[in-house]
Parts: structure tokens; C-alpha cells; sequence
């Protein structure tokens, strides 16, 4: 499983069957689905992990 920069998972399980969860580093959020699972064929059923930075909120005067 490759995943982009500033994400991380909650587990290393690759077993069939296993569930693994993201997260993401303060400053970015999760684009997509937050957990994948290992199918009974071996597989991954999502392999689209995206990161988005956040833009920080301009203060108003």
C-alpha cells in the first residue's frame, strides 16, 4: 500500500480481511474514503488515499 506524505494509518495488519484507518497531519484533511479493507482475495478495496492541505482562514479586521 503506498500512501501520499502526511497521512497516517492506524495499523500495519495485511491480513485478509483487516481493516486499516487515516488520519492526517495538523494542516491537511482526507480527500475520499479514511479505511481500507483487505479483501478475501488478498486485495485492497481502495487504494485512492488523497491528502488536501488546508488553506488557513484569513482574520478579518
Amino acid at each position: 500500500m503506498n500512501l501520499p506524505d502526511n497521512v497516517n494509518v492506524d495499523s500495519n495488519e495485511t491480513s485478509q480481511k483487516a481493516v486499516v484507518s487515516f488520519s492526517c497531519n495538523d494542516g491537511y484533511t482526507l480527500s475520499g474514503p479514511s479505511s481500507m479493507l483487505c479483501t478475501s482475495s488478498g486485495v485492497w478495496n481502495n487504494t485512492h488515499v488523497q491528502v488536501v492541505l488546508l488553506m488557513p482562514t484569513a482574520k478579518v479586521h
